[in-house]
């Protein structure tokens, strides 16, 4: 039954694989283009026509601009971050598979973005263990993003406490010890929501209080188990 129910956790985590992959690769992307002139100058804009005469029109924040091709150095494509500041959230679901357990969860995390590439905030999330039990994480989150291009890389680090919920051995569940840092892709949606995959390595401590069979006196076990975790979610 064990075999049966992580057989189950890695069904999903490829399906979660698969499914991302190919929302990132089909994902409409938020871009300008940096015009490269001759002379030394760069335009960022959109390029709305290439006209009969060998010329370009631009769209920039200043209005339109027409240049000739002749002026013209080179063009590059830039996709970018819209949201460079404010609130966020973050919602994924989540699986991961160690040496003796696997699991499934989902997870929240409400913040604030400081900086262009930097943001902090506090999850909270619910964790399903296949042999352990259930566990409620509550950390604090912070993000380093890299770049603006059409597939942004990220760094991120989780570190908190986990209640427990509920055991599968009915012994009673104390929860311990919260961390999962990790590295990522994220790709734009629409101008306020991104798609996100991550893998990760959780470690997460659980304490018992269980029974001794011998001397009948209650004893205190903490176990660290240690996962590859998979995340997939939207960032709003």
């Amino acid at each position: 039954m064990k075999n049966k129910k992580i057989n189950f956790v890695l069904t999903i985590i490829i399906f979660v694989i698969s499914n991302s992959i190919n929302t990132l690769a089909q994902t409409h992307q938020h871009y300008h283009e940096v015009i490269y002139l001759k002379n030394g100058t760069e335009v960022k804009g959109i390029i709305l026509e290439h006209t009969s005469d060998k010329s370009i029109r631009v769209k920039t924040k200043d209005g339109e601009v027409i240049y000739k091709e002749e002026e013209v150095d080179r063009i590059v494509k830039e996709f970018y971050d819209i949201r460079k500041k404010g609130y966020f959230n973050l919602t994924e679901v989540t699986a991961g598979v160690g040496k003796t357990d696997a699991s499934i969860g989902i997870s929240t995390v409400n913040g604030f973005i400081l900086k262009p590439h930097f943001s902090v905030g506090l999850g909270v999330a619910y964790d399903y263990y296949i042999t352990a039990g259930s566990m409620a994480p509550v950390f604090a989150d912070v993000r380093i993003t890299f770049h603006d291009k059409r597939f942004t890389p990220f760094l991120y680090g989780d570190a908190g406490y986990a209640f427990g919920i509920s055991s599968h051995n009915n012994d009673q569940l104390k929860g311990g010890l919260f961390l999962n840092p990790g590295v990522g892709l994220k790709s734009y949606i629409s101008k306020r929501s991104a798609l996100l995959i991550s893998l990760g390595t959780r470690i997460q401590g659980i304490q018992y209080h269980i029974t001794d069979p011998i001397s009948l006196l209650d004893k205190s076990v903490t176990n660290y188990y240690t996962m590859l975790v998979l995340r997939a979610g939207i960032r709003f």
